[in-house]
């Protein structure tokens, strides 16, 4: 069974890597577009390396493997985003024949992707920790931030090609756009999920504490306020977005000292 898992494991890291790369070639764009578009992407380096060197720290702090990590961001990168996104697209295929024009519009990004990504990143950190046979909370946290940053990395670059190849005016707004949500994102839903779920799997799913179900269930209530009708504003300044960027880093903050340094089951 287990070689079995590694198969498909590695079956989903090949084709989701071909997915991912073929997604930043464009045959009608010319080399100076591309290079455009490659710089406006290498800006997703300003928000990954601080990361990194956070999630390097805290992996020799708790003695995780750095390199576990960064496995966990490259399969974030090439499983879950493409998986996520053949997901997305056919429950919004499905979302399209049932909901009249105007609800579709506006809430399509609500109805799917906080389900479908959350679910999939969640299960990739997981898939990587049982592969290494690593079960501790702590590892859980690094390798799901990893696991939910390499999702996010793929998000961006796909959403700044795409603003690149119809207008390369619009690659820096959309980069600057990416940008503005990256510290409370991606990396920080799947971090806290993982651990709750983890915790859940720990105690056969009968915790003393009703954390683990917080940490499962409020980053998907965060993602889908996130993408809502709600989270709109005329203004520069957004206070919704503001309030659920806060408390998704306070879960963040919650999970670490509460969870990873009281140590409850990595004793």
């Amino acid at each position: 069974m287990k070689q079995l898992s590694l198969f498909i494991f590695l079956l989903l890291l090949s084709w989701g890597m071909e997915i991912q790369l073929l997604s930043y070639y464009f045959e009608d764009l010319t080399a100076e577009r591309h290079l455009h578009l490659f710089l406006g992407m290498s800006g997703t380096l300003l928000y990954l390396i601080p990361i990194l060197i956070i999630l390097f720290y805290l992996s020799r702090k708790l003695s995780v493997s750095f390199p576990f990590i960064l496995l966990a961001l490259f399969v974030g990168w090439s499983i879950a985003a493409p998986l996520s996104m053949e997901v997305n697209t056919w429950v919004d295929g499905q979302l399209q024949q049932i909901l009249s024009a105007d609800i579709y519009q506006a809430w399509i990004d609500t109805f799917s992707a906080p389900f479908a990504e959350e679910f999939l990143k969640a299960s990739t950190g997981i898939w990587v920790l049982f592969l290494l046979k690593e079960k501790r909370l702590s590892a859980a946290m690094l390798v799901g931030a990893a696991s939910g940053l390499g999702f996010q990395l793929a998000e961006d670059m796909y959403y700044i090609a795409g603003e690149s190849y119809l207008d390369v005016n619009n690659t820096y707004p959309e980069l600057i756009n990416r940008l503005s949500g990256a510290l409370a994102s991606h990396w920080l839903y799947t971090s806290i999920v993982v651990v709750g779920i983890m915790w859940l799997i720990q105690t056969h799913f009968k915790p003393k504490s009703i954390l683990p179900y917080i940490y499962v269930l409020a980053p998907i209530a965060l993602h889908f306020f996130w993408n809502s009708p709600f989270n709109v504003s005329q203004s520069i300044f957004s206070p919704i977005s503001a309030t659920l960027s806060a408390i998704t880093l306070y879960l963040g903050c919650h999970v670490y000292q509460h969870v990873i340094l009281a140590n409850p089951f990595d004793k």
